[in-house]
């Protein structure tokens, strides 16, 4: 995101040569990468919505297919997130299987433990590991993140169910602060910073939490 942001500001010419090309060459792989899990996550929304089944995007897959960052290149996504009603998780998790996806960890939090996602889901030509949740944050705090809630009053953005703004920027930080022990260790993450941030500005420019 540096390397986008002094690129769209015009500053690149201030970096040392062998740092500018270094950066450029990372970030057009980026783009690359980031343009193929976008595909990804719009075959899966195409697939759920043929399903029926009720789902969300959430972190940072979300704001890729919702367009809330200038270039493709600017966040680094490691899995392809998605919340989905409690009752279609494991409908959900066959669909995928069905389709070659396989388990990264098969049982590896038993069917019937109350972790809030499943493992992992692989697929031998596809970039993005998937996470089907079913909650989002590892323990119980009542009325903050409710899944049904954020099902609820989810959008639809380029053809794909997102949270809105307000939401999304409440599952970043609290994601970091619960779930990565960030109140514990007192760290901040500047990927839930920079994230909050495109969020903050984006609410400030539709004057709205939509």
């Amino acid at each position: 995101s540096a390397y986008c942001r002094l690129e769209q500001k015009r500053l690149l010419d201030l970096l040392p040569k062998d740092l500018n090309s270094y950066l450029s060459e990372i970030t057009k792989i980026n783009r690359s990468r980031n343009q193929a899990l976008l595909q990804q996550v719009k075959e899966l929304s195409e697939i759920f919505n043929t399903h029926n089944i009720n789902h969300v995007f959430i972190k940072g897959c979300a704001l890729l297919a919702a367009g809330y960052f200038k270039d493709y290149a600017e966040r680094l996504i490691g899995d392809i997130d998605l919340l989905v009603e409690p009752t279609d998780l494991y409908k959900a998790e066959q669909l995928l299987l069905n389709l070659n996806y396989v388990a990264s960890k098969t049982t590896l939090f038993g069917k019937y433990k109350r972790h809030r996602h499943l493992p992992r889901l692989v697929h031998p030509d596809r970039l993005g590991a998937v996470e089907i949740h079913s909650k989002i944050l590892r323990k119980t705090i009542p009325e903050v993140l409710n899944p049904e809630k954020i099902l609820e009053h989810k959008i639809i953005l380029n053809n794909v169910y997102v949270p809105r703004a307000e939401s999304n920027t409440d599952i970043l930080i609290l994601n970091e602060q619960v779930n990565d022990f960030g109140y514990v260790f007192k760290f901040v993450n500047f990927k839930a910073c920079y994230d909050s941030l495109v969020l903050e500005q984006l609410q400030s420019t539709n004057g709205t939490t939509s």
